[in-house]
């Protein structure tokens, strides 16, 4: 409006031709406000865009870590060969059609162009346990569209830690780095308390059931029973009773240990004698210890493995093991 007041004022002087010097002047300043106003709308649009892409890189990580934690908890969507939308298992798919990142606009970059995006994984060993710790680069090639910190397969498994650590943005580009260490020294962490409340729970769990029978033998009535009490079948003898094993018998154990078996019931069919290593009879297991379900499985996802006679001893001392694995022992 101050634009069109400041050409009327100009204009309504002029007797003569209508670009006189005093209106060319005016052209020509009213043509460099218009630019210099077009090219701060422009700069903002850019610095809009680069927001934008330092906003979606954290989404789409965040949306990464949550899908590892809750989802896939094992790997990350692939990189090279796969992309960011392409090949199986692809970020986009897993992380962004699955609604775990809901903003469907970061499928591409502010700039419309794909994002770069590539993995690595490598074996650590953390409090003496190995793991497997993934690594990943998310980045956009930024205001000049041009990729220019690495395409490609450049996170190598080969050198992966190496690779990730060199990694950083160049240029304009836009990204962020990602790797799973801290999650995977949390579920060590987590992994060895729950070893350790089963560990204790079946130790307590064999006490209780050695001390019941103890109180059983003690009746003179009873100590005629083999091998409950009277284990050779030789007489019994005080204290006897302590070689049979208390722990729940898993049927991983081949050997022909004889198990305490309460109350008299048979080997048979009893759910204290047969531990299978499955995730039912586990859940079952952790029942009769007073543990819950949250016990099954450690946070990789593996399962409990149980072993009631890890030495395949034939009477006492017995030992039993847990530990979380996908190839439990069999007989």
């Amino acid at each position: 409006m101050m634009m069109e007041k400041f050409f009327r004022l100009v204009l309504k002087g002029q007797r003569g031709a209508m670009f006189s010097m005093d209106a060319r002047i005016a052209l020509v300043i009213a043509s460099v406000l218009a630019g210099v106003v077009g090219t701060q709308v422009v700069q903002r649009i850019e610095r809009g865009r680069v927001e934008a892409a330092e906003s979606g890189v954290q989404t789409l990580i965040s949306g990464l870590e949550n899908y590892y934690k809750t989802v896939s908890l094992n790997a990350i969507p692939p990189g090279d060969p796969s992309t960011f939308n392409t090949g199986a298992g692809n970020f986009q798919s897993v992380v962004l059609d699955t609604g775990i990142v809901p903003q469907a606009n970061l499928a591409t970059d502010p700039w419309d162009r794909n994002w770069v995006y590539d993995t690595c994984t490598a074996a650590a060993t953390i409090e003496g346990v190995q793991v497997n710790v993934h690594y990943a680069v998310l980045y956009s090639g930024g205001p000049n569209l041009t990729n220019e910190s690495g395409s490609n397969d450049f996170l190598t498994n080969a050198a992966c830690a190496a690779n990730y650590a060199a990694w950083n943005t160049t240029a304009d580009d836009i990204g962020v780095k990602f790797n799973t260490f801290d999650i995977e020294r949390a579920r060590v962490d987590e992994m060895k308390r729950k070893l350790a409340d089963i560990e204790g729970a079946l130790q307590a769990y064999e006490t209780s059931r050695f001390l019941e029978n103890q109180t059983y033998c003690s009746n003179g009535a009873n100590q005629g029973q083999t091998p409950r009490c009277d284990f050779n079948g030789g007489g019994y003898i005080t204290g006897e009773e302590i070689s049979l094993n208390y722990f729940p018998r898993s049927t991983n154990d081949g050997t022909a240990a004889d198990y305490y078996i309460p109350d008299g019931r048979s080997a048979t069919g009893n759910e204290l004698n047969t531990v299978s290593n499955t995730a039912a009879s586990i859940t079952s297991l952790m029942t009769l210890l007073g543990l819950s379900s949250n016990y099954v499985r450690d946070p990789w996802g593996r399962l409990l493995c149980y072993e009631s006679n890890r030495t395949d001893n034939t009477q006492a001392p017995f030992t039993a093991k847990v530990e979380y694995t996908n190839t439990c022992p069999t007989p």
